[in-house]
């Protein structure tokens, strides 16, 4: 039995020293693998100089692709459709290619192309070209250790380039279009008018303030900033979305009695040195309020008279296209609503007025799991950080003049 007993013992052993070793084997492979060897160059990336680059090409996994072409000082989308593009969108995106910074060689084995996301089935592909040179021809993969995973097309080492650029590219088509409906400057507008079911509403602006029009049948408690509130939203106003292609205005339920605001602005030219001042310019701008869309009642149609484009927005912002007489009313004297807003803060989160990160007015410079504060010390990762205050300032757009 003692013999038996022995056998199984040292048969145990050499079991584990067999795995011992194949464990360390295959760990110092992996990390032979995976390491950013000193023996193999970084292939170089072209520079290219921000204002040279006149097309950009971005592939998403699953997507079409999104070409974008410069035309003279601006941006142009040429596919997947023809549209003007949203130029912020475009400059970020180029910054990001002009400022890369090569770290080293994250990795020089084709196997670990799918952990780094540079693979066909993850990686954004990127091409960029300026003029008659070589164009920039990557795919942007994984952000690591604040780094982000670059495969040169059609090579095996896998780039660690400075900082986070896949959030640039990582974009839907109508991202990277012109989403503005109406872009004029809420202090120039003069007039507004709304025409819906819920009732006909004219105002005039006097000076600062905004009175009802003659005629305008009087509303109680009438609250001059609830019109500018109204105003300062339609004024930059933008869409979430467009119509589909086959989407006209029948179809998106817009006519002549469709729910519609009406406002005019009053553009005022620069005085010349010594000159006399132009006389002001004015211009009137309607807007149509379509149908919710299709499966999704949280959004809504709207076209700009004038421009065939089809928009979709926010029911936000498509109830402030049909108010009643409440919507221009302050809270009566010693209600709920009034003593609330005597007593709110000056700052509230996600709203102007309080202290927050870099570019985000009413964000906190730090929470529990970000960067630079709080509990915890998880980082998240920059792109997503970017997408999140994207959302955050087209809500803050949609809400323009809510405070």
């Amino acid at each position: 039995m003692e013999f038996i007993h022995n056998n199984r013992l040292g048969i145990g052993v050499a079991v584990l020293v067999v795995l011992g070793a194949a464990l360390y084997w295959g760990l110092d492979k992996r990390e032979e693998a995976n390491a950013a060897s000193d023996d193999i160059a970084a292939p170089s990336l072209p520079e290219l100089d921000k204002d040279a680059i006149t097309s950009l090409e971005i592939t998403r996994p699953d997507h079409e692709t999104i070409r974008l072409e410069k035309s003279g000082d601006s941006w142009r989308m040429t596919a997947p459709v023809e549209a003007d593009a949203d130029q912020s969108a475009v400059s970020t995106a180029l910054d990001k290619l002009a400022g890369l910074e090569v770290k080293g060689v994250a990795a020089s084995n084709p196997t670990n192309h799918e952990r780094l996301e540079v693979d066909a089935a993850h990686g954004i592909h990127v091409v960029a070209r300026a003029g008659e040179g070589d164009p920039l021809d990557i795919v942007i993969g994984a952000f690591r250790g604040g780094n982000s995973m670059v495969l040169p097309s059609g090579q095996d080492v896998v780039l660690s380039v400075e900082g986070s650029i896949k959030y640039a590219f990582d974009k839907d088509a109508k991202d990277f279009r012109d989403r503005r409906i109406v872009d004029v400057a809420p202090t120039d507008v003069v007039d507004v008018q709304f025409q819906s079911p819920e009732g006909s509403f004219h105002f005039l602006k006097t000076g600062s303030d905004w009175t009802p029009a003659e005629g305008q049948e009087e509303i109680e408690r009438f609250g001059s900033s609830k019109v500018q509130s109204a105003v300062g939203t339609f004024a930059r106003m933008r869409g979430v979305d467009f119509a589909a292609a086959d989407v006209d205005a029948a179809a998106a339920g817009i006519s002549e009695t469709s729910p519609t605001v009406t406002f005019t602005v009053r553009h005022t030219a620069e005085t010349p040195d010594g000159g006399t001042a132009p006389a002001p310019t004015e211009e009137t701008i309607s807007l149509r309020l379509g149908n919710a869309t299709p499966g999704n009642d949280q959004q809504f149609y709207v076209q700009r008279l004038g421009n065939p484009l089809i928009f979709v927005v926010s029911r936000f912002l498509a109830d402030r296209m049909h108010p009643d007489a409440s919507k221009f009313q302050n809270p009566e004297p010693g209600s709920e609503p009034a003593s609330a807003m005597t007593q709110a803060p000056a700052g509230m989160p996600g709203m102007p007025g309080m202290p927050g990160m870099p570019g985000m007015p009413g964000m906190p410079g730090a929470m529990p799991g970000m960067p630079g504060g709080g509990m915890g010390g998880g980082q998240i990762p920059p792109e997503l950080m970017q997408q999140i205050q994207r959302q955050l300032q087209q809500q803050a757009a949609q809400r323009g003049g809510m405070h």
